[in-house]
C-alpha cells in the first residue's frame, strides 16, 4: 500500500501519521523521500514536524536534526 503524494496538494496530516505508524520501514523511507522531494517543508511547519517525528522513530537522528534546523 502506498501513500499518494501530489506535488501541488499537501497530504492530510492525520492520514500521514497513521500511514507512518502502520507500514513497513521500507515504505516509510520511500514516503519520507517523496515528501522531501515534493514539498517545501520549511513552508509547512506541521508537515515538517510529522516528518521529523517519523525520522526520530526510525532512528534517523542525523537527518531529523538537519531538518530541525528549519524550525
Amino acid at each position: 500500500m502506498s501513500f499518494l503524494m501530489e506535488t501541488d496538494i499537501e497530504p492530510g496530516l492525520e492520514l500521514l501519521q497513521e500511514y507512518l505508524n502502520s507500514t513497513p520501514v521500507a515504505s516509510r523511507l520511500v514516503l519520507l523521500r517523496n515528501i522531501q522531494l515534493n514539498s517545501v517543508l520549511r513552508d509547512n511547519q506541521e508537515l515538517l514536524q510529522v516528518v521529523i517525528d517519523a525520522m526520530i522513530n526510525l532512528k534517523l537522528m542525523d537527518e531529523a536534526n538537519r531538518l530541525a534546523d528549519y524550525i
